[in-house]
């Protein structure tokens, strides 16, 4: 029986295990899962190519993986041009972004073209009038560095910056600092979620950036990088212990693993991990707020 690599995270498996991911809508099933991502990423080593009808060759973890991720943005109504994607990728294999927005719209405007009428029909929903909001004429609220307490007013230059590692920071591509919580905040300075506020320019140097060990790998794959590329990850996840849907935003609903109280890490580890969620390897994974209403997340997040 043969054997065939999968496109996405390069582990040889059988033919009877291999299914076909879609990168565009197909005419006969137009509600089947596509990813347009797939077009800009190198197939992994030993893989085929992508087909003559937009298709790749995926093992069934990935595509059991991406698929619910796809359930998970078509429930929330996300755009696909907005979808952000957590794959496994094999070592050394960089995962390539988009050259331009452009890029990934001329992507998106050949799916357009592609699809059957009806379905072309919603995805120019996205090109109806909207309502524009009603003008603002209050002045936007100030923002503090965190340090020095300066405003954006008085010092244009005003950072925003991660506390913590999360899915927001390793989707931007920036370090994060976690010493700025050793600081206590000065007048006016927030910190949302306890995990990301504003330093200036003058006051950033002060503290030292550190890197989530997915971005080590890769700079110690590739010392020479000086800008790290942003990680297809989704800005919506599943809950680790009932599978529910958990925004990344602000990192609402983070729950740290690394450093955490004995009685969180044993309620996570002593679980079978939804299948999709933030594995407990990257130092931190999600929960709902169902799931974190109950001991001993309420005790101690």
């Amino acid at each position: 029986m043969a054997t065939v690599v999968c496109f996405v995270c390069g582990n040889s498996t059988s033919e009877l295990n291999v299914s076909p991911l879609f990168s565009r809508s197909q005419r006969t099933h137009h509600n089947a899962p596509f990813f347009p991502f797939l077009e800009y990423h190198d197939p992994a080593p030993g893989a085929s190519p992508m087909q003559d009808d937009w298709s790749v060759d995926a093992c069934f973890v990935c595509k059991s993986i991406l698929a619910q991720q796809w359930e998970s943005f078509e429930r929330g109504r996300m755009p696909i041009g907005k979808r952000l994607y957590w794959l496994k990728r094999p070592s050394g294999c960089e995962i390539r972004q988009p050259v331009s927005q452009i890029e990934l719209e001329e992507i998106l405007n050949e799916h357009s073209r592609d699809n059957c009428d009806d379905y072309a029909t919603d995805e120019e929903d996205g090109k109806s009038p909207i309502p524009k909001p009603q003008e603002q004429h209050d002045e936007p609220p100030q923002i503090f560095c965190y340090s020095c307490a300066k405003s954006d007013k008085d010092h244009p230059s005003m950072c925003p910056v991660h506390c913590q590692p999360s899915y927001e920071q390793l989707r931007t591509g920036v370090p994060y600092y976690p010493t700025v919580l050793d600081k206590e905040p000065s007048k006016g300075a927030k910190v949302i979620c306890n995990s990301i506020t504003f330093l200036c320019i003058s006051c950033l140097p002060k503290f030292t950036p550190e890197w989530h060990p997915v971005q080590k790998d890769f700079l110690q794959q590739d010392p020479t990088k000086s800008v790290l590329p942003r990680i297809p990850l989704p800005e919506v996840v599943l809950c680790y212990i009932c599978g529910g849907d958990v925004s990344t935003k602000y990192n609402v609903g983070l729950v740290r693993t690394s450093g955490a109280t004995g009685g969180v890490t044993a309620a996570l580890t002593s679980r079978k991990p939804i299948l999709g969620s933030t594995p407990l390897t990257f130092g931190f994974t999600y929960l709902c707020t169902k799931c974190l209403s109950a001991p001993p997340f309420n005790d101690k997040v």
